[in-house]
């Protein structure tokens, strides 16, 4: 007994290589906002740098009353590559303020959390630094038991990682303001100090449909193999125990 727990603490030890970045592909269609729980916000945005937070003056985009804020949920039809982990359904989160959700079955592309949204709002590509604050938003808050207020704020506080342009992360003025939820949502953001837990996301983009966040929970490389190694030894010492 005492060799195979030996050998199998040795597969444990094994370091796993870091993965690859995403690729695949996943062909969904938006369910609709009744089929998860959300929340009607009013929404500004702005991406020339020349607005009133404090008015509500000079943003390009304004949505008052009618926007979803909350899990934007899809039926996966098909998926390849790294769009086999993101579950189904898929409970996404939208990144993109230009376009609509895919109300018919469409392909979007899996890139690294750093290329979405495309096309991008405010003109240029999402920052690393970005990238892992939604990382850390997902780690620290993501349920998919949240209420509908509780997906409204996390909904904003991933549009404000995204869409702001100060730099300061704030839900309630800058380039990026809602009128609700802005409480909720600002904890959210003030509790991002980089040493919370990371989630594994990718950006799925299409031309023509919202692009989403979603999380992606890839089996670690080289599990099944150090698992078949596992079992081999403990199969082989057991034999030689019989011998």
């Amino acid at each position: 007994m005492k060799r195979v727990l030996i050998a199998l603490a040795l597969c444990g030890c094994i370091s796993l290589p870091a993965m690859a970045s995403p690729t695949g592909a996943v062909t969904m269609k938006y369910l609709g906002y009744s089929a998860a729980p959300y929340g009607t916000v009013s929404l500004y945005a702005d991406s020339d740098g020349v607005y009133d937070s404090a008015t509500k003056t000079g943003y390009e985009i304004v949505y008052t009353g009618g926007i979803a804020a909350g899990y934007y949920k899809h039926d996966v039809s098909a998926a390849t590559g790294d769009g086999m982990y993101v579950g189904n359904p898929l409970l996404g989160f939208c990144m993109d303020l230009l376009q609509n959700p895919a109300l018919i079955y469409a392909t979007f592309d899996v890139v690294p959390l750093t290329e979405g949204p495309n096309p991008t709002f405010i003109g240029v590509p999402m920052t690393a630094g970005k990238a892992d604050l939604l990382r850390e938003l997902w780690g620290r808050h993501y349920s998919p038991a949240m209420t509908a207020s509780q997906a409204a704020q996390f909904q904003l506080a991933v549009w404000e990682i995204v869409f702001e342009t100060s730099g300061v992360y704030n839900i309630s003025n800058g380039s990026l303001v809602s009128t609700s939820y802005n409480a909720g949502t600002n904890a959210l953001l003030a509790s991002l100090t980089g040493t919370g837990p990371m989630a594994n996301l990718v950006a799925l983009t299409n031309p023509q449909y919202q692009d989403m966040l979603a999380s992606i929970q890839i089996p670690a490389p080289g599990a099944i193999l150090l698992g078949a190694i596992g079992t081999g030894l403990v199969g082989w010492l057991r034999s030689r125990k019989r011998l």
